[in-house]
């Protein structure tokens, strides 16, 4: 066993390709929540928050895991998305959970159910992955 295999025995590197693929997911599901910040800020500070978090964060792992492509990682993101994508299912099926607009249906919008096909990719890709 090499060096580096000897050092991280418990952690697989990803698939470049794979790693590539959910980066670009990531960084789509980002880039559509950093579009709605305003929309959300002119709903509520909470809703405004929600979404540059949930931008920062995507934006954040995917550079993450582009750098470091191991379970843990592929773990985080993940979770992470599949809490995203859990909030966005509850929001369209029993209502906003919290905020103006609590209990609230929300209609599927084309952007909404773009980032939630991306987030859907990405944890299906992480899962299998690692």
């Amino acid at each position: 066993m090499g060096s580096r295999a000897a050092g991280v025995a418990s952690e697989r590197a990803a698939a470049p390709a794979a790693v590539v693929a959910m980066a670009i997911c990531s960084l789509g599901a980002a880039v559509i929540h950093a579009a709605t910040t305003k929309t959300g800020f002119d709903l509520s500070a909470l809703d405004g928050a929600f979404f540059v978090a949930v931008a920062a964060g995507q934006a954040g792992w995917a550079v993450l895991v582009v750098m470091r492509p191991v379970r843990a990682v592929l773990m985080l993101g993940a979770a992470g998305n599949a809490g995203v994508l859990a909030v966005w299912a509850v929001s369209r099926t029993a209502g906003v959970p919290i905020g103006p607009e609590a209990g609230v249906r929300l209609p599927v919008g084309f952007p909404d159910a773009v980032t939630a096909a991306l987030e859907a990719i990405l944890v299906l890709a992480a899962s299998f992955t690692w």
